[in-house]
């Protein structure tokens, strides 16, 4: 096992930065302090929850204190004391240097220290020996070759899915794959102190991917998410994910990108709005020219098409929004709740961009605030196929509600603005499918689903016979008495017996089972519709039916009733 060799000539950043990685590592609420406007007497604070920060002085230190290096400790502290005390409340105070002090030199320590009403400490060669015992991949990875096994560990697990060995079987080629994924990332995680790895083996091909943001929500905390083709139809995902909040820093994941859009094209409008408003990019022409950071699947520089997605945790901070429909006289008329937020602002300017949808998925928005001009807002409907009438109702309510004289804003929820108010020309893709129509059908689906057990999606398509249907339930299952045009009613010859013998107009009552079809399924609810004829009078018969047809006074009306009828009966 490699050992610090902390008795050569180390470089002072080097050490600092491996005592800043094995102190992190462990406390994930602490930072290490760059010295660019002066560290104050501070290379690494650690947070505590109380608010409390123990705070550590790092120095290369390795034998007997010389007169300068003893001057040296002396300013760090007090700089710590002028500059850093009166505004942090500190628990703790600890010198860190890589040597085992005498008693002559723990005596001047606590003499410089003492008189605080925090603890110092000395924080020597062996308590640093110690914790570098309890993680040796970072002193491997400092100080021997865990660098270079990183990379070669990288490089298998870019080609491992392109050999298999032959005859295995299904399941066998399946606990192969499998197998071989998981021992790679594995290995990775073993040797890397800074990041862990997953990787996926997927079939498809990157050109046919949507590049949505579906690998990211599936894992926040990732850093950086790769993709590579390992052939035509195979292609590698790789996510890096921190092990602690300054992995980042002690170990930064960066590359150098020269962007080349055409001019006046739709991907040099997208690069400005990344610039000014952080949209995310797709599918930019560009050249990559360097690449660092912790291993990778794409380590050579050269031509390609950039993608850059916004993480989701970049939304964390931000308070539940909503989008809230108002009137000419900003009277309140609406409002939607709005999820999976994604958030980020620009680096040539003071804009901002958010993209959100609403719960069931229908509704993608995206706003572009504070940047130059007025900004923009763009709604996108998506297909309601497939989705319940009650998921969809409320973002389908309020985009058919938004005409010329009303406005939409993003604003907390409840509470107060975050965007301003777009009116229905300054919105991209405002026409839309969904107006009133739209909502009465999918209102009768709803009222529909409260008289059935069965599931009831919107179907792709409703025959009009069956639309007519479904909005005349709906009426009647609202209570509604609904008149009804008729013109014969066949009934069983049985039923000749209980009619009036003579040509005198009678009434009678007869149910219907109300079921549906929608997308290819039945529906049948859980009452009848009941027709009430008035004026109906005998018709033509034949054998084995009787008809009746409408009387000068003939007349109809539907409503709900139960499903069991009383004993058939006609009156004169």
């Amino acid at each position: 096992m490699t050992s610090v060799p902390w008795d050569s000539d180390l470089d002072g950043d080097l050490v600092e930065r491996f005592v800043a990685a094995l102190l992190l590592l462990e406390n994930p609420h602490g930072n290490r302090i760059t010295p660019a406007g002066g560290d104050r007497g501070v290379d690494i604070q650690i947070e505590h929850p109380d608010g409390g920060f123990d705070v550590y002085q790092v120095k290369r230190y390795t034998g007997p204190l010389t007169a300068a290096q003893k001057n040296a400790v002396k300013e760090s502290w007090e700089i710590f004391l002028a500059e850093t005390l009166p505004v942090r409340h500190v628990r703790s105070w600890t010198l860190v240097a890589p040597l085992n002090p005498s008693n002559q030199r723990l005596d001047w320590f606590r003499e410089l220290t003492g008189g605080q009403a925090f603890p110092t400490y000395w924080m020597g060669r062996a308590s640093l020996d110690g914790k570098a015992g309890d993680n040796p991949r970072l002193v491997e990875y400092f100080f021997g070759n865990g660098a270079v096994r990183l990379q070669e560990l990288m490089t298998q697990a870019m080609y491992a899915g392109s050999r298999i060995e032959p005859g295995l079987g299904s399941q066998g080629l399946l606990d192969g794959v499998v197998s071989r994924h998981a021992s790679l990332a594995a290995a990775l995680n073993d040797v890397d102190p800074f990041y862990t790895y997953r990787i996926e083996i997927r079939s498809g091909r990157l050109r046919d991917l949507p590049w949505n943001d579906a690998d990211s929500r599936s894992c926040p905390s990732a850093a950086l998410i790769e993709y590579k083709e390992l052939d035509e139809d195979t292609y590698v995902v790789l996510w890096t994910i921190p092990r602690a909040g300054e992995s980042a820093y002690l170990r930064p994941i960066t590359t150098s990108v020269i962007l080349k859009p055409g001019e006046g094209s739709p991907e040099l409008q997208a690069v400005r709005e990344f610039l000014e408003y952080g949209a995310p990019l797709r599918d930019v022409p560009a050249t990559v020219t360097a690449i660092e950071g912790p291993p990778s699947l794409v380590r050579d520089t050269g031509d390609g098409r950039i993608h850059i997605m916004i993480p989701p945790r970049a939304a964390e901070e931000l308070p539940d929004l909503e989008i809230r429909l108002i009137a000419p006289d900003e009277t309140p008329l609406g409002h939607l709740d709005v999820v999976d937020i994604r958030y980020a602002q620009g680096s040539a300017g003071q804009g901002r961009w958010l993209a959100a949808r609403d719960r069931s998925g229908v509704l993608e928005c995206e706003f572009l605030m504070g940047g130059p001009g007025s900004g923009q807002l763009r709604m996108t409907m998506q297909p309601l196929t497939g989705k319940t009438p009650a998921q969809v109702l409320p973002a389908v309510r309020l985009v058919s509600a938004f005409n010329s004289g009303a406005g939409i804003m993003l604003a907390v929820r409840e509470g107060q603005p975050f965007s301003h108010v777009w009116g229905l020309g300054e919105v991209d893709e405002a026409t839309t499918p969904w107006g009133s129509p739209t909502v009465k059908v999918l209102e009768a689906l709803r009222t529909v689903q409260q008289h059935t057990t069965q599931r009831v999606v919107i179907p792709a398509h409703i025959d009009t016979e069956e639309l007519k249907k479904l909005l005349l339930f709906s009426r009647l299952l609202n209570g509604e008495q609904v008149p009804m045009s008729w013109d014969r009613l066949p009934l069983p010859a049985r039923m000749q017996e209980i009619l009036p013998e003579t040509d005198q107009e009678m009434r009678l009552r007869a149910a219907l089972v109300m079921s549906l079809q929608l997308g290819g399924r039945e529906i049948t609810l859980d009452c009848a519709m009941h027709v009430f004829y008035q004026g109906a009078i005998l018709g033509e018969s034949a054998d084995d039916t009787i008809t009746l047809v409408p009387g000068p006074h003939g007349a109809a009306t539907a409503l709900i009733g139960p499903l069991v009828l009383p004993p058939a009966a006609a009156e004169g």
